[in-house]
Order: C-alpha cells, then structure tokens, then sequence
C-alpha cells in the first residue's frame, strides 16, 4: 500500500467512478478540497489499484474490489483509528463489514442506513405553492439553531456550514412560516454525476409538522441537481423519512453503514 500523490489522481478517480454514488464523498473530497486537508492510501496487485482508503480529519471512507487490499486496509485503519479520537468509518456496508472484521478497536456505535438515488422527481407540486429560499450566510444561525434543535442532529456547527456555504461545497435551503425557518435540508458533496442530500428537519412544532415542508426541501434540492443532468443521494435509518423518499421518486440501490469509534 503506498500513500498517493497529486500526480495519482486521475487513476483514482477513475477507479472510484466504477461505483460514482457509493463514492460520491471520497470523489468529491479529491474534487473540490484545494488545500488537500485528507490523505488516500492505494492498495494494489501485480500494479493494478485494486483499492483505495481515504482520511479526512476523523472520517475514513474506503472502496476495494479485490481481496488484496483487505489486509492492506485491516493493518492501517488498525493504527489509524486508535490514533485517531472519536474516528469515524463509513461507506457500502459488504465493504466496511469486511474490514471491521479485523479493526481491534471498539466500536461506540454502528448506524446502518438504506441508501437510495433519485433520478426522477414525482410529485414536483408539492414545491409549486410554498416559498422555499437558497440559504446564505445570512440565515446559517437561524438553520443552524433548528438543527440543533431536533434529536437526531444533536448539535450543528454554525461555522462550519456557514464556510461550507461560502465554499460552495454545501448548498441549502429553507422555508420560513411567519417570518421563522422552521424547515431545511443541503445538498452536499457535489460531482459531475451526483449529490448528496443531508441535514434534513423540521421543527419539531406539531404547527409545523406534516405540512409537507421537508418534503418541499428535499424535492426543490433534488429538482436542482436533474436539470443538471445529475443524481440525488441520500441515505436514512428512519423508515417514516423513508417512505417520504420513496414518493418523490428515491429507489433503494443498496446500505450505508457508519461506525463510530
């Protein structure tokens, strides 16, 4: 296994097109992060990649086609993860099971999520009669505090999607009701083929719950990313949230696991 460089990326690219959805994050990390704050370690046999592991601050993200890189991937993330706290390891469940086979640390949590794509909107009136807004820096305390506001957020930095914004990298929108958000959801680690969808709540007000506006949300982003001729991603473990997916078009492809550390 040897740790790749700038001049590599092309071929790692390209190898981690072969799955463009499952990889979206790691693709969009080489994409669009210039200050190259993550690292990526190839695995290969008889000179052909046949894996690749990346590490973005506490967040490992791996995908491998060949028994090879196994063992490559066991010894690092091995060091790795006991070197690294509160270290985070996602991605297509086969693959990342594989692998904590033979992680010695302990896991804390292990969330697992169907992981679905949308390349037809259905049911796009649901967006026509409420105004949903682009979010700016702006309003990211206002989304931020609603955020962090519902369980199963916890807590949202406010800093760091107000910087994801700016950069581009986060795109959000949000519906007010006299004159307070009370509903939004981002789209994410955009690439030339996909995008992934996040942050998804409303208040937790029954005024404001099932009026149909993280439905709204979710489709105004999604409408957003077919006209460009790209794929929307999300993956959930709430099956209530689940099945709002399913009507606006989202088809399960597969399961997303996260493991914490």
């Amino acid at each position: 296994m040897q740790k790749a460089e700038r001049r590599d990326f092309n071929q790692i690219l390209s190898y981690l097109d072969r799955d463009p959805y499952f990889n979206l994050f790691m693709i969009s990390e080489m994409l669009n992060k210039k200050n190259e704050s993550f690292q990526i370690f190839c695995s290969f046999e008889e000179g052909l990649l046949v894996g690749v592991l990346l590490k973005s601050d506490r967040h490992f993200n791996l995908f491998f086609d060949k028994r090879a890189a196994i063992l490559d991937f066991s010894d690092k993330l091995n060091y790795e993860i006991s070197e690294t706290p509160n270290a985070i390891l996602a991605g297509e469940q086969k693959q990342v099971e594989t692998i904590l086979e033979s992680v010695k640390s302990e896991k804390r949590k292990t969330i697992i999520s169907e992981f679905s794509i949308c390349q037809k909107l259905l049911n796009v009136n649901t967006i026509d009669n409420l105004n949903i807004q682009e979010t700016s820096k702006e309003d990211v305390e206002e989304v931020s505090e609603l955020l962090t506001s519902l369980p199963e957020f916890g807590s949202a930095n406010a800093g760091t999607i107000r910087s994801e914004i700016e950069t581009g990298f986060r795109k959000t929108c949000h519906i007010r009701v006299s004159g307070k958000i009370v509903s939004t959801a981002s789209c994410v680690a955009e690439t030339d083929k996909a995008g992934m969808i996040i942050a998804v709540g409303t208040a937790e007000s029954e005024e404001f719950r099932r009026k149909g506006y993280a439905t709204a949300c979710v489709s105004f982003l999604v409408e957003k990313l077919l006209k460009k001729g790209k794929t929307a991603c999300i993956f959930y473990d709430n099956p209530v949230a689940g099945n709002i997916y399913k009507r606006i078009g989202f088809k399960k492809i597969g399961t997303w696991i996260t493991a914490r550390f």
